[in-house]
């Protein structure tokens, strides 16, 4: 035994003759028994503590003192003080014991040792014996009552595929050397830090290795570029449908985005009932990062499950276009945080209703803009007055109620034809269009080329637009915008969903990708923190939802 296996053992107790000792007990306990030709190939191993199994595992007198050896050479190791005394007694005991009355001890105990030609061989005994393969995964394997277990690395894998016994088996770091320490990989997968880069001093935030720099960035983001869904609805508070995949996983979807983003108004339900429900049908690679609501504006955003920790803590803030009013339907809200080195920031609104108070919407925008408190914990040099001009990237969601200022019949002749240039035509009396061109309102905001039919005013449960008295005309009132400081968002897609007819609106779904940059670690992080209880009860929702095919089949509303 060197110096360095003695200190890590535990002391100058464990020397050289103590484990020559254990190892002559257990090959002597277990050369009759089962695998006893394997021993030979492990004694040279049994100074580290053997971790080997026999193939053929049945309770036999030689297996049990062979287990009981291997279990004093762990405690030998753990505790050298204490076991000295205890391996003497035990050398002592062996040398007293007989052949015959090990043989009288195996009568009484109704075990032989076994032999693939054994009549009592077990029906699991004879498969390992002809599957050579299988025989050797199972000596490969690490008992169960070994507790210091390290993950097998890829070179071990490739020698057990090749009937071979591992030249490096699994080790407890108390009994290797240091040198076999330093082959050893704890965590295969991640990449390697060598000691050199943890003893240099890194005294810069933002640093290379930071929590928050280039080279995680890098790691999870190649091209520096996160993928994000938006989606706004206006509920009419009435309660959404059972099945919502078609609003959160349209088909048109190639691949799960970094981070949903979903705004409702007049939202029907209870808050926690409808987070799980998203959750449920998001799946649980992502989490519920942060949500808020006020009144029945309602914000939420998922996150995959990875990317928690790349954030700060998520600040929100509210403004009432109703103040006088106890119950909240009109109005703004907002969550901003910072994803690595970018600060992002999501407003839900519900502007002022009817087509004849398109001023009274711009001043809407202009108050939301400059009332939104936040960002209140990140560092800020100037604090702008447009909350917009605080954060790198921007999305506007909402009921933005901004109406087509054009008669009701010339927008059901137009829509009849439905060509490529039928939705251009009718945002020429888009007010919102008209108040971006004039700068009275989102006039430094982008919005994605609008390729569907105006999403409200719907008579629920149809897809017939307003067939009410107040023949309404239809409109593109449910929008997505977006800004960012350096052009870094791009729009991929921008569509609605008209499959959902519960409610007099349609959802508008968007897919966008938003530059990154890399941060620094000098702000407050949220710790990976998610909304736990909606994540476990979505879980519980989508085991049984496997067994029960008629929720799976269940159409949409």
């Amino acid at each position: 035994m060197t110096a360095s296996r003695n200190s890590i053992c535990g002391g100058e107790h464990l020397d050289g003759q103590i484990t020559a000792a254990m190892t002559s007990k257990i090959l002597k306990a277990g050369k009759d028994g089962p695998g006893g030709g394997a021993l030979k190939k492990l004694s040279p191993l049994l100074p580290h503590r053997a971790q080997l199994v026999p193939p053929q595992v049945k309770r036999s007198s030689s297996m049990t003192r062979f287990t009981e050896a291997l279990n004093q050479v762990h405690n030998v190791c753990l505790f050298p003080a204490q076991s000295a005394s205890m391996v003497q007694k035990s050398e002592a005991q062996s040398e007293k014991s007989s052949p015959k009355s090990s043989a009288s001890e195996s009568e009484v105990n109704g075990s032989v040792p076994l032999t693939p030609l054994t009549a009592s061989t077990s029906r699991t005994d004879q498969m390992h014996t002809q599957s050579p393969k299988l025989e050797q995964n199972r000596l490969n394997r690490s008992p169960s009552w070994y507790a210091y277990k390290i993950p097998r690395s890829p070179a071990d894998s490739e020698r057990s595929e090749d009937h071979s016994v591992p030249a490096a088996p699994l080790q407890g770091c108390r009994s290797a050397s240091l040198d076999e320490l330093n082959n050893i990989g704890v965590s295969y997968g991640l990449p390697i830090i060598s000691p050199l880069d943890a003893k240099k001093k890194n005294y810069l935030f933002g640093g290379l290795n930071s929590l928050l720099g280039a080279s995680e960035l890098d790691r999870y983001f190649p091209n520096r570029t996160i993928n994000l869904f938006i989606a706004t609805w206006n509920m009419n508070g009435k309660e959404p449908p059972a099945n919502l995949e078609a609003f959160l996983l349209p088909d048109e979807m190639e691949h799960m985005p970094d981070m949903f983003v979903l705004g409702t108004q007049e939202s029907g339900g209870s808050r926690s009932e409808w987070e799980v429900r998203l959750q449920a049908t998001i799946g649980p690679s992502h989490v519920l990062f942060t949500s808020a609501i006020f009144g029945v504006l309602h914000l939420t955003i998922f996150l995959r499950r990875d990317l928690v920790w790349f954030c700060s803590v998520p600040e929100d803030a509210t403004y009432s276009l109703r103040p006088g009013i106890a119950y909240k339907t009109k109005g703004g809200m907002a969550i901003g945080f910072q994803f690595f080195g970018t600060r992002m920031l999501f407003i839900n609104s519900h502007l002022t209703a009817h087509e004849e108070k398109q001023a009274l919407r711009i001043q809407n925008f202009r108050s939301i803009s400059r009332s939104l408190d936040i960002p209140r914990l990140l560092p800020t040099k100037i604090k702008h007055k447009d909350v917009t001009h605080r954060y790198d990237c921007v999305f506007w969601l909402g009921d933005l109620n901004f109406r087509l200022a054009v008669n009701r019949d010339h927008v059901f002749e137009r829509l009849k034809t439905d060509t490529a240039d039928t939705y251009q035509h009718l945002l020429q009396w888009d007010q919102l269009s008209q108040a971006r061109k004039k700068g009275e309102a989102f006039a430094d905001f982008e919005e994605g080329t609008i390729h569907f039919p105006p999403t409200f005013k719907y008579d629920p449960g149809t897809d017939h637009y307003d067939t009410s008295s107040k023949q309404r005309v239809p409109s593109y009132t449910d929008r997505i915008l977006f800004k960012s400081k350096r052009g870094d968002i791009s729009c991929i897609s921008y569509a609605s969903c008209p499959l959902f007819r519960t409610s007099d609106h349609k959802p508008v779904l968007g897919h966008f990708t938003c530059k990154i940059r890399p941060g620094k670690d000098d702000i407050p992080l949220a710790a990976g923190v998610f909304n736990r209880d909606v994540y476990l009860e979505a879980l519980r929702r989508r085991r049984r939802f496997l067994y029960q095919p008629a929720l799976r089949n269940c159409p949409v509303q």
